[in-house]
């Protein structure tokens, strides 16, 4: 009992405090109109603190906030990585205001603007 005990404490100690499983590196995938600098900026991981410290929840709530991004998931890659998979808006159509084109989805959220209109999308003026 005193071995499981024991063991269970150093296991503990290993995930939550040690240096060994600390995040080192993030991993964006799914992304393309933001940039993986842009998701590593707003996820704000707290590298040298250990995988099983890090709030996943916080994390994705933070990228979830930029525009393009329609859904996230957060996960762990032990031993060192923060895994971030972004699913991006679909575009319904563009709207031009002013000199920008913005693109819209299916909930009527402008999520990207760019100068010149995109031919393959749909206008509306």
């Amino acid at each position: 009992m005193l071995v499981v005990l024991l063991l269970s404490a150093a296991l503990a100690w290993l995930a939550f405090f040690s240096s060994v499983f600390t995040a080192k590196n993030v991993k964006v995938t799914g992304n393309s109109l933001v940039t993986s600098e842009q998701v590593v900026e707003a996820a704000q991981v707290q590298m040298g603190v250990p995988l099983a410290r890090q709030n996943l929840g916080e994390l994705g709530e933070r990228v979830a906030t930029l525009p393009p991004v329609k859904s996230v998931k957060v996960s762990r890659g032990w031993p060192s990585s923060i895994k971030i998979k972004v699913t991006e808006r679909t575009p319904l159509f563009q709207l031009r205001v002013g000199e920008q084109w913005h693109w819209v989805d299916e909930e009527g959220v402008a999520f990207y603007s760019a100068s010149e209109p995109n031919e393959e999308l749909p206008r509306a003026l």
